[in-house]
């Protein structure tokens, strides 16, 4: 019994000096990178733009109504994904070679058209598309 309460005025006095004097508390080394007292230094503009997952031509998305059945009748959603595939396309007006992320009926639609008349047709401007060297 005599070790239980001299065990409890060890934490009850070890608590009391923590909560009343936190000048005196020590911030591990590990955790220095995440003090708020440094100076932050301000976040760069990152150049890479994250590209949709999308026909750049047709508009054409994944299918998230989709539902899979299965032999038992048990539903499921899925998504249908679009067949995408990049192009580097030489862009004769523009005189450069442009980087585009078609679907496959995309590709078949610049194929039977020409990259111009296709990109017209859907009215959609060839000169957002990136320059490949």
């Amino acid at each position: 019994m005599k070790a239980f309460s001299f065990l409890m005025v060890f934490l009850s006095v070890a608590l009391a000096q923590a909560f009343l004097a936190p000048a005196t508390f020590q911030v591990p080394r590990a955790m220095d990178a995440f003090s708020t007292s440094s100076p932050v230094a301000p976040a760069r503009k990152s150049l890479m733009v994250m590209r949709e997952r999308k026909c750049e031509l047709l508009g054409k998305r994944a299918n998230r109504q989709c539902r899979s059945v299965s032999f038992s009748h048990i539903r499921n959603k899925k998504t249908q994904g679009v067949n995408l595939h990049e192009k580097r396309v030489w862009w004769a007006e523009g005189s450069k070679f442009v980087r585009l992320r078609l679907s496959t009926k995309g590709w078949r639609t610049v194929k039977k058209y020409g990259l111009n008349k296709a990109f017209a047709k859907f009215e959609v401007d060839l000169h957002q598309f990136q320059a490949q060297h």
